[in-house]
């Protein structure tokens, strides 16, 4: 090869470099502020990044122990799970693990997210400057199908930034019909099946978009060159069937129905709103305060992270316009791709303006009988194949527009440079949601602790469960939980066969009615679970005590972030009793549910006994109502805790008596005493002495319990279990604004709905209203501790009500009959009238 011969070689390698170079400051720039926190944070929104931050560590993992990836024990500990069916984004894991022994696991991650980023520019433009020659508009091209806003606001799910291949097998396919030669239908088939790799999902549209290429370009071949060209075609599709064969093998080995593969009630949720088409996304950086308000009424069903955005962009619209003015007959596949791909995105129902017309036919709604379509889980996902058929017409147009007005080539260049501004400004929205990955003391001692064992994270929920899993990139521990693409039903078994794990799956709560604590713990340490490990930032600030609580026990660990307990808690160490635990049970805890009580009104004593060798016989405990005068006001019997008799304690555990005494109607006012003692169950012989539990004052009013509440005392009693201890009222334009104080007198075993009426004093006929559970449900009722105070924000919408002044009321009842809960007032009296609280509070409406 002669030195003439090698330059247009180094000229293009060259070139290659600064236009690789170019899309990579692009991606920086439409991915900023990631680069300054590349090696601390990652990109996450629903949790997604640290999912595939997971992906990757598991990955790793798999091939570090000589283990197949896709089964797991890592997660839904200790059955495990398979992973035939989860998302990896393999060409994000792949330069993730290449990068990783030069900077660290997060570093790794950002900088392949940069560089698929950055791929999809580069090959987006190689692939237009194929179909127009022109390396302007294939730049301009390049930067729109890159920063297509849809992609750019999911940049925690890297499957989305790995579409290139699709670009790439169109125009292989293309040449495979034009030019009719095998090496083309070898690449066609070969980037078919890595679009496959990529997301298997992803099949779908580029088979759509493959089929409406092949179909026009086979339509512009002369007649005799058809055949050639259609065993071309088929023999690309023999290619890409053989090399999914391996995926589509481990699928068909897994029991995977089609409706495992769907996600049922997303469709309609998940459509996009024809208006968003036009809308830059809400979080824009120029005029999100105008967006953002559109997004929440198209999108009003969802969450605002959800709202995710549909923008075509208007320079790119305008430019793609002119494209089909200048080529006509050559945009003609490339605007029909562009709109079957609007079309499929709108879903089974058209969606405009936030309005849902069902009753309309849709593209969507015409093919999904056959199931294919349903298999992308949500419909919106097609906005992101519009990216390429408009980066191919915006280009054609650039094109044109630079071939008929610019003659000066430096200009042009300056003017495709202030395009790909334009459009960076049009699609520019800073959706990167970062999250730091700090890694508490906590994990590095867990990391470094000998053994093979296992954590228990709470809350106990399932989308909570990715940012524990991406903890676990930091300890390194299996964890009972676990969240991926598709659960297969086997995952959850663990948890559906133990009763104590189940009622935390439905609750979320430490379940008080759980007595047996000790032996739920000693459960879950036999399978290796060591730690239950509770984020304080994902329990709320008023639910640690509740917790801590339940379990009865001290923390092994404590920070900011994180509370440790032992499931193989220790006499001595995790608990202890006030006088010493001897051979026998004793009590760790002691809670009262009220230290004034009104006569006929259940007082509930809460112990938690502790252990520290195994207890030889069953045992109660009486507990004795005494008065000032000695004598016996009231006493009762009762199991030390209910369905776990004490003759079966081992050493070292824990268990929870919830003992409910009613004193007898007709008490005297007074101070009483309340007294415990243990008796052996089989004969009642006592064992040691009683034991004061507190000082209860009876007294015929309603005691009055709201003095260390900031709020107008209500002192109120619906029914015998549920209090208004106080409020507060404040009316604020069209809302009427209520602090619920509530207080459980007993346990509850149902769940209330709490209403509160603002009503027309004349008539007492409700004229605004709201029911609802307290907290929404969050927190249910029946996890409420006897004394146990629960506030509750209410609001009340005015609008609309007519000028004068209304009374407020409150009133509890069973949302099964309807039935309300009577109200005993403060003064002691019962009020059956209506079994409504009348506030002090008046609503003054203008």
């Amino acid at each position: 090869m002669t030195r003439r011969d090698q330059h247009p070689i180094l000229l293009r390698a060259v070139l290659g470099i600064a236009v690789f170079l170019s899309f990579a400051l692009l991606a920086i720039a439409g991915t900023w502020p990631l680069a300054p926190h590349l090696s601390t944070h990652v990109t996450d929104h629903f949790g997604d990044g640290a999912l595939h931050m997971w992906n990757t560590w598991w990955v790793d993992q798999a091939l570090v122990h000589g283990q197949s990836p896709f089964f797991t024990d890592a997660i839904f500990y200790p059955n495990g799970v398979s992973l035939v069916t989860q998302n990896f984004a393999w060409f994000h894991i792949l330069p993730s693990l290449l990068l990783q022994p030069f900077t660290n696991d997060i570093a790794a991650f950002n900088i392949a997210v940069l560089l698929n980023l950055a791929l999809c520019g580069v090959i987006a433009f190689w692939v237009i400057l194929q179909l127009c020659g022109d390396p302007r508009a294939a730049l301009l091209g390049g930067a729109i199908y890159m920063l297509w806003p849809y992609r750019m606001a999911r940049l925690d799910l890297p499957n989305t930034l790995a579409t290139y291949w699709i670009p790439l097998f169109l125009i292989f396919l293309l040449f495979s019909v034009q030019r009719r030669q095998w090496r083309y239908a070898l690449l066609a088939g070969i980037c078919f099946a890595l679009v496959g790799y990529a997301r298997w999902q992803f099949l779908i549209p580029a088979m759509i978009l493959g089929v409406i290429l092949f179909l026009f370009s086979m339509a512009t071949q002369p007649r005799e060159e058809r055949r050639r060209a259609l065993t071309i075609v088929v023999g690309a599709g023999l290619v890409a069937l053989l090399l999914l064969a391996p995926a589509a093998g481990l699928l068909l080995g897994e029991d995977v129905s089609h409706d495992d593969l769907e996600r049922d009630g997303e469709e309609l949720l998940m459509s996009a709103d024809l208006l968003a088409f036009a809308t830059p996304a809400q979080l824009h950086t120029l005029v999100s305060d105008y967006t953002a308000p559109l997004y929440d009424r198209y999108y009003f069903d969802r969450e605002a992270l959800r709202r995710r955005p549909a923008y075509i962009g208007l320079l790119p619209l305008i430019l793609a316009v002119l494209g089909v003015f200048y080529q006509r007959r050559r945009t003609l596949p490339w605007v029909i791709m562009a709109l079957v791909m609007l079309l499929l995105a709108l879903g089974p129902a058209w969606r405009v303006n936030g309005h849902i017309y069902e009753g309309v036919p849709t593209l969507y709604g015409l093919l999904s009988p056959g199931g294919i379509l349903t298999l992308m889980r949500n419909p919106e996902r097609f906005v992101m194949f519009i990216a390429l058929p408009i980066a191919v017409l915006s280009a054609w147009g650039w094109s044109g527009l630079l071939e008929n007005y610019v003659n000066n080539k430096a200009a042009a260049w300056l003017l495709t440079a202030i395009a790909i501004a334009l459009v960076f400004a049009e699609f520019y929205a800073p959706q990167t949601v970062l999250r730091d990955r700090g890694k508490p003391s906590l994990y590095g001692e867990l990391a470094a602790e000998e053994g093979e064992f296992a954590l228990l994270n709470l809350p106990f929920d399932n989308l909570k469960a990715r940012s524990y899993m991406g903890d676990q990139l930091l300890h390194g521990r299996a964890i009972v939980q676990g969240n991926l693409s598709r659960v297969p039903a086997s995952a959850d078994r663990f948890v559906d066969d133990n009763a104590f794990l189940s009622t935390l799956d439905v609750t979320g709560e430490m379940a008080p009615q759980f007595s047996d604590i000790g032996r739920q713990l000693s459960d879950l340490s036999a399978v290796g679970v060591r730690y239950l490990l509770l984020h304080k930032d994902k329990v709320g600030a008023d639910r640690i005590a509740h917790w801590g609580r339940a379990l009865a026990m001290r923390p092994w660990y404590e920070d900011e972030r994180l509370v440790a307990y032992r499931t193989a808690p220790q006499a001595g160490r995790d608990f202890e009793a006030p006088d010493g635990l001897g051979d026998g049970p004793a009590p760790v805890s002691i809670s009262l549910s009220a230290e004034c009580i009104h006569p006929d009104h259940p007082l509930v004593a809460s112990i938690a006994w502790g252990t520290a060798g195994p207890v030889p016989q069953d045992l109660d405990v009486l507990l004795t109502l005494v008065g000032e005068d000695g004598v016996i006001a009231t006493r009762n019997q009762f199991q030390l805790a209910e369905g776990w008799p004490s003759g079966s304690w081992p050493a070292n555990t824990l268990a929870w008596g919830h003992y409910q005494l009613v004193p007898p109607p007709g008490l005297a006012a007074g101070t009483y005493q309340l007294l415990a003692t243990l008796l052996e169950s089989a004969g009642g012989a006592p064992r040691g002495e009683a034991w004061s539990l507190g000082d209860v004052e009876v007294q015929e009013p309603i005691c009055n319990l709201a003095a260390e509440l900031d709020g107008e005392p209500a002192n109120v009693l619906y029914g015998d279990e549920l209090r208004l201890a106080a409020y507060t009222a404040e009316q604020a334009g069209d809302r009427l604004k209520l602090h619920l104080f509530w207080r459980a007198e007993r346990f509850i075993d149902r769940e209330y709905t709490v209403f509160v009426h603002v009503f027309d004093p004349k008539t007492d006929v409700p004229i605004a209203q709201d029911d609802g559970r307290p907290r929404d449900g969050a927190y249910l009722m029946q996890q409420w501790w006897p004394g146990e105070v629960v506030d509750d924000r209410v609001t009340v919408d005015l609008a609309g009500v007519h000028a004068g002044e209304y009374g407020v009321a409150i009133g509890v009842y069973d949302p099964s009959t309807g039935e309300r809960l009577p109200i005993v007032r403060a003064d002691g009296e019962l009020e059956v009238k209506d079994g409504r609280y009348v506030l002090s509070q008046r609503v003054i409406a203008r």
